[in-house]
């Protein structure tokens, strides 16, 4: 019961973290210099923070391998999931990245030897078809999908899946130095370069979100969500298979991030996409059994 109990935390976690993102996004969060500004002071602060519970050890040559490759991958999903956003239709292109989740029930069946039961086939189908259902067709029958476009959101969803992918492998690594590290070194490698990015970009097209302390401390209270979540979650991974935890990360999280939009932000769903919640929640029971 008790990894059940964790999941549902780490799940609750994540929709508070995409609530306030998405707050953050409706007011002053305007375009993609912003949110890789934002990202950026996200990503330090993580690094920052996991950092001093590291010290005064340093990490294996082990662990900062695996981090440096999730930093880079986890970096490059955040910009090329924004530049897809700004590029395309909305839920077209969170449908795509959602698809993350083939990749690591793949690798958790193929590189693991992990078994899915009738209800978890079941689960992904759910799961599946509640994607499907969460697209607005009106948006996508009058947007252009350009190439461009879908090399943003394919190449989203591959690193989203790999970041996954890669913290599990570290996860099992012999000589690994623990979560902590590994959280360290590749938040701040991540967040290295996204300052890179941040500082050429905003030649482009310049910055709008003030860096008046109210904002960055605003910007920051995600990272510290954050801060609480990964160590969570990173635990909770170990205790279900691969081909499990991640559909039900998916699914649990899509679910709970759509009832707290009704909630507080007063969406309107259509009957579609209400089926499309239920069949989401309906996909968390069959995985979880």
């Amino acid at each position: 019961m008790l990894p059940y109990l964790l999941m549902l935390v780490t799940l609750v976690l994540a929709c508070l973290k995409v609530t306030i993102q998405g707050t953050l996004t409706r007011t002053f969060l305007k375009n993609t210099t912003d949110m890789i500004f934002y990202n950026m002071l996200v990503f330090f602060l993580i690094g920052a923070v996991y950092l001093v519970a590291t010290l005064p050890g340093f990490p294996s040559w082990v662990t900062v391998g695996y981090a440096v490759f999730f930093g880079l991958f986890g970096a490059g999903f955040q910009i090329l999931y924004t530049m897809a956003l700004k590029a395309g239709p909305v839920s077209v292109t969170v449908l795509i990245t959602s698809l993350s989740v083939g990749i690591t029930t793949i690798f958790g069946l193929f590189h693991y030897h992990e078994h899915l039961a009738v209800p978890g086939i079941l689960g992904l189908i759910c799961l599946a078809a509640s994607l499907l259902l969460s697209v607005n067709l009106r948006e996508a029958r009058h947007s252009r999908f350009s190439g461009k476009w879908l090399l943003l959101s394919v190449g989203a969803m591959v690193c989203n899946g790999l970041t996954g992918v890669i913290t599990k492998l570290h996860g099992d690594a012999p000589g690994h130095s623990g979560n902590n590290a590994y959280m360290a070194v590749a938040y701040l490698v991540g967040g290295l370069m996204l300052l890179a990015i941040w500082l050429t970009h905003r030649r482009k097209e310049p910055q709008t979100v003030p860096t008046a302390p109210k904002y960055i401390l605003s910007m920051l209270s995600v990272g510290v969500v954050l801060c609480i979540y990964l160590p969570l979650y990173l635990y909770v991974m170990q205790l279900f298979d691969v081909s499990v935890f991640f559909p039900v990360q998916s699914a649990g999280s899509t679910t709970l991030i759509s009832l707290t939009g009704i909630l507080l932000f007063k969406d309107r769903l259509k009957p579609a996409q209400y089926v499309g919640l239920a069949l989401g929640a309906a996909a968390v029971v069959l995985l979880a059994l």
